[in-house]
């Protein structure tokens, strides 16, 4: 299970390690993850690392410094490393000396060489924590023209996306990596849409936050997770010490409901209750119910799929029990335009 964070809780974890090291430590670790990333892309899409050529779109900020620095390691393993400034606003730092010392060439935007050149890689190293607009008209213009079989390696998180928000501040002027390695744990635009649609594929490198205790604002469940979840029934097992799920679903999307019961099933439950419209399909181990009554009892509830405008009235009396809730759907919606039920 991985924890997500987001960005004020990275900001606090951040300032309470790097006085503990020596300075620079967090970034050396992040862009020697980085490099060691791009490196394994090189090899996978090209079939080798020396020879090839990659590019590094060069913010202002840190992320541009983590993206030149990572350039500098890679020309160690004979690739050939060209920096691009981005928004011209750039202050060099120790990360501008190295690439320099690893003979790394700085191109602008309008380079002919652009065309003369091949590119094995890109990276995105525009902007990161901090980023709070969309890519300017330019840079989505050259990021368009780019050969869609080059890989495009987002740095720690997309540019031109909100990070808590997983939003994109313009659709049209973000970055749509292949890959993003995101450096020390997950943000909220790892994992949820539509930003995690925008990351491609995540690679996390660890860089020591995992060492700061602080309260995650959501899970990323993976696959060995879920399968912890799931016991093998024993020979005196029945179907209530399996458990009861109880499944409150409408037919305003039946398939919906009927989905939810399948999954209830599939899960493990001993029994299911579905209370409210009366599917088709025959399910053994599922009980109907016409309507929600307080002699229904479940161990566990799933609200919402279907209920259309009866949702409001049927979420408040299952948040009135004390069984733990799964809410979906139109419980969802109710919960998003009601306050009173975002407190029970």
């Amino acid at each position: 299970m991985y924890p997500v964070f987001d960005v004020a809780a990275v900001r606090e974890a951040e300032a309470h390690l790097m006085p503990t090291l020596p300075a620079g430590t967090l970034m050396q670790r992040a862009a020697y993850g980085l490099a060691g990333v791009v490196a394994d892309v090189l090899k996978q899409h090209v079939g080798h690392i020396s020879g090839t050529t990659a590019v590094g779109l060069i913010g202002p900020g840190n992320n541009g410094s983590d993206t030149l620095l990572a350039l500098s390691y890679l020309a160690r393993r004979g690739v050939r490393v060209v920096a691009v400034d981005i928004t011209g606003q750039r202050t060099p730092d120790h990360t501008d000396d190295a690439f320099t010392a690893a003979h790394g060439q700085w191109w602008s935007l309008n380079d002919a060489q652009w065309r003369e050149v091949d590119i094995d890689v890109v990276l995105d190293g525009i902007a990161g924590l901090g980023s709070s607009r969309a890519l300017t008209a330019d840079v989505a213009e050259f990021l368009a023209t780019l050969d869609p079989a080059i890989p495009l390696i987002a740095v720690d998180v997309p540019s031109g996306i909100d990070v808590d928000t997983a939003a994109p501040f313009d659709a049209h002027r973000c970055v749509r990596a292949d890959m993003t390695v995101a450096f020390g744990c997950l943000k909220p635009c790892h994992v949820l849409d539509p930003g995690a649609d925008l990351c491609g594929a995540v690679r996390l490198v660890t860089i020591g936050l995992e060492s700061f205790e602080s309260a995650p604002q959501l899970y990323r469940v993976d696959d060995d997770d879920a399968a912890e979840c799931f016991d093998d029934p024993t020979m005196y097992d029945n179907k209530y010490s399996r458990g009861v799920v109880g499944v409150l679903a409408g037919a305003h999307y039946p398939g919906a409901g009927l989905l939810t019961v399948r999954a209830a099933r599939w899960g493990g439950a001993g029994m299911v209750r579905q209370v409210g419209a009366t599917f088709t399909e025959e399910l053994a181990t599922v009980v109907h119910h016409p309507k929600l009554t307080k002699k229904i009892d479940a161990d566990a509830w799933v609200v919402g799929p279907g209920l259309g405008a009866a949702a409001p009235d049927l979420l408040e009396k299952l948040l009135a029990t004390s069984a733990p809730l799964v809410i979906d759907a139109d419980a969802l919606n109710a919960l998003a335009s009601d306050k009173d039920l975002r407190k029970a």
